[in-house]
């Protein structure tokens, strides 16, 4: 966390820091966040790594609503398991709608992280 980002979340640490707000002043503008979502389902481990690095980086502002796109309407399965692992880092009322959609996803790589969510977040609607 020395450099201002957040580590790589896997699957089993989804839910881990999701109370955590994305920065709000990092640069990133809009075609730099969607070319990086492009990238999360890349088969290189570098650029998958890249891309995670660079929404981990912009502006919360909007990253948040590029990945909340990214979660209910990509054509790659990976890559909306990747941007919703990223949109758990972010404040948790930001992610709240797409965890409770992603519970009933027939992908599930998004069942396992917002299950994993909601397991440091407990909602009373949800139980």
């Amino acid at each position: 966390m020395a450099d201002g980002y957040w580590p790589a979340q896997d699957i089993a640490q989804a839910g881990h820091g999701a109370s955590r707000p994305l920065p709000t002043g990092a640069s990133g503008g809009e075609a730099e966040v969607a070319a990086a979502i492009a990238k999360l389902g890349a088969f290189d481990f570098g650029e998958r790594s890249a891309a995670s690095r660079t929404l981990r980086r912009a502006s919360a502002s909007v990253a948040v609503p590029a990945l909340t796109r990214a979660v209910k309407s990509s054509e790659d399965s990976y890559v909306q398991f990747r941007a919703l692992v990223l949109l758990s880092s972010a404040d948790e009322v930001a992610a709240a709608d797409v965890m409770r959609a992603a519970m009933t996803s027939k992908n599930d790589r998004l069942r396992a992280v917002s299950y994993a969510w909601y397991e440091h977040h407990p909602s009373p609607t949800i139980v």
